[in-house]
């Protein structure tokens, strides 16, 4: 019964993985010179663009390079149309360069660099109110060069409107950000929770010689195998995540995926 509880679990999440693992997310990226200069870099995925823009002019599940350079003009009117840079209340000029198309934790984003005309002096604040029309759980990961000195901040339709060039927010205030960031990721997404599931359910049993399952006696030990097994798969995603958003490895969603799921079906109660 066991077994078949855990492959029934690993279907259902397989299934709907494509979509309810995929969160929200564009990377912005602004750089102040010393001089006052501003340019920047905008990473938006494309299944995002797809869904705001149409992309996929076949419908077959594939955005191409060609069908992405077909739309350049929306997409870019889109972006920037939900994008303002502002000095002392004068709207800055964004001019999108080059387009170009990387991947973040194996999967296409459209790359936007563009080119800003500011004011020269003033305080230099930042308007963001991409996809929250469309996906109010949206976030925009910003990173903020000024002068050398770099910070980040979560865009949300909350916090939408910053001052850019204020200085770094304290540290525990940008990992609190993220923290949320996290915390909000985990408990929308449906398939990460009944991946837990999964495991709690093995947490709670051991193999016996028999090579039957049975409960683990008492209560202090279900939680201390409860309290490593949280443990060991928080940190085993955080190893396979960081080196993907780090930009060293690409692997494509669609293997990454089913990989999860079989070594989920693979682990069982020591």
């Amino acid at each position: 019964m066991l077994r078949w509880f855990l492959l029934v679990c690993v279907l259902v999440a397989s299934a709907g993985v494509a979509h309810a693992h995929l969160a929200s997310d564009s990377y912005l990226r602004i750089e102040i010179a010393t001089d006052g200069r501003v340019g920047g870099q905008w990473d938006i995925a494309l299944r995002d663009l797809d869904v705001a823009v149409g992309l996929d002019a076949d419908q077959d599940g594939d955005i191409t390079w060609g069908e992405l350079r077909a739309q350049q003009k929306q997409v870019e009117a889109y972006a920037f149309g939900r994008l303002t840079l502002a000095r002392r209340g004068t709207p800055c000029q964004l001019t999108p360069t080059a387009l170009k198309v990387d991947y973040h934790a194996g999967y296409a984003y459209a790359v936007l660099p563009f080119a800003t005309e500011c004011p020269e002096t003033g305080p230099l604040t930042l308007g963001y109110r991409l996809l929250f029309d469309i996906d109010p759980s949206h976030r925009g990961l910003l990173t903020i060069v000024d002068n050398g000195a770099v910070s980040t901040a979560v865009l949300t339709p909350d916090r939408a409107d910053i001052e850019l060039d204020r200085g770094p927010a304290p540290l525990i205030e940008q990992v609190g950000q993220f923290l949320q960031l996290g915390f909000d990721h985990i408990l929308l997404g449906y398939d990460h929770l009944l991946f837990i599931a999964v495991l709690l359910v093995t947490a709670a049993l051991r193999r016996s010689g028999d090579s039957e399952w049975t409960p683990i006696d008492g209560l202090g030990r279900v939680l201390i195998e409860t309290i490593k097994t949280l443990t060991a798969f928080t940190l085993a995603h955080a190893i396979v995540l960081t080196p993907a958003v780090l930009g060293a490895v690409n692997v494509s969603g669609r293997l990454v995926q089913p990989a999860v799921a079989a070594t989920i079906m693979g682990r069982g109660p020591r």
